[in-house]
């Protein structure tokens, strides 16, 4: 879905509820709420196909719409913190996925190797490196 109506969605209901914890839950769960709808999408084919000199268009008509709908808060809304807080939780599931692609295209290109030809199974050694000092479990291969 185009960013700016998660944003506005997000800013009226934070403007709206009175209690701040609660309206900021409302206004992550939004972004769902929102999703279920039918609307348009961004085309992401060319992230999907790990092609990033064609998805420069892509991500500026994502950077735009993120653009547009801050404007619009920032020429209707007064400055608060918590508007703020609300506009970012309003986009943070997005914003995940964007992490997701980034992440798997960087993991791609830094995990290439050859092929072996030959394995060999160390059960020892594996649990080892999995809760032994060298740590492969918690390495920061999970992404967040």
């Amino acid at each position: 879905m185009l960013l700016t109506p998660h944003i506005l969605a997000g800013v009226a209901i934070i403007t709206k509820v009175p209690n701040p914890i609660l309206g900021l839950f409302l206004v992550f769960l939004s972004h769902y709420f929102l999703d279920v709808f039918p609307q348009k999408e961004y085309s992401i084919k060319n992230m999907r196909n790990g092609r990033w000199r064609k998805s420069l268009p892509d991500f500026f008509k994502v950077f735009s719409d993120i653009g547009l709908g801050l404007l619009i808060v920032y020429l209707l809304a007064n400055y608060n913190p918590l508007v703020l807080i609300a506009v970012f939780l309003a986009i943070f599931p997005d914003g995940l996925t964007l992490f997701y692609f980034i992440r798997a295209a960087f993991v791609v290109m830094t995990h290439l190797g050859p092929f072996p030809t030959q394995a060999e199974l160390d059960v020892g050694a594996l649990a080892l490196k999995f809760f032994g000092g060298d740590d492969l479990f918690f390495s920061g291969h999970t992404g967040v």
